[in-house]
């Protein structure tokens, strides 16, 4: 199962492919400096801030349903929880994600910087 198979179960094959399109653009595309950047300063800091947010409300979560002695409420919080872990494991998932990808760009900008130029700075087709 490829992750775009539980997208795809939820949201539509059309969003799926809207998806697939994009990526595809993105992985013709020469990877520049500043993408990395953006990767690396906003992107992955703004997941794996939601991720850590949701790990604190999960810890909450279950702090309080522990406590928790009404049967009602603790039928309604057990349904709470399944929907926090849920989220939890979508920003995880999304954040792994991400963070491949990330380094998968780094790796391919790299090679390609080091296959243009030597560290003294001259091509290294010239030396």
């Amino acid at each position: 199962m490829d992750e775009f198979e539980g997208l795809e179960n939820r949201y539509g094959s059309a969003f799926v492919q809207d998806i697939r399109d994009r990526l595809a653009l993105c992985e013709t595309k020469e990877i520049q400096y500043f993408e990395l950047k953006q990767m690396n300063d906003f992107i992955l800091p703004r997941y794996r801030m939601t991720a850590r947010r949701l790990v604190r409300q999960v810890r909450l979560w279950k702090a309080q349903y522990e406590r928790e002695e009404d049967q009602l409420e603790r039928v309604y919080k057990a349904y709470e929880g399944i929907f926090l872990r849920r989220q939890l494991s979508d920003a995880l998932n999304l954040y792994v994600m991400a963070n491949r990808d990330y380094h998968e760009m780094r790796r391919t900008y790299l090679h390609r910087l080091m296959g243009l130029t030597s560290f003294s700075g001259k091509s290294a087709k010239a030396a």
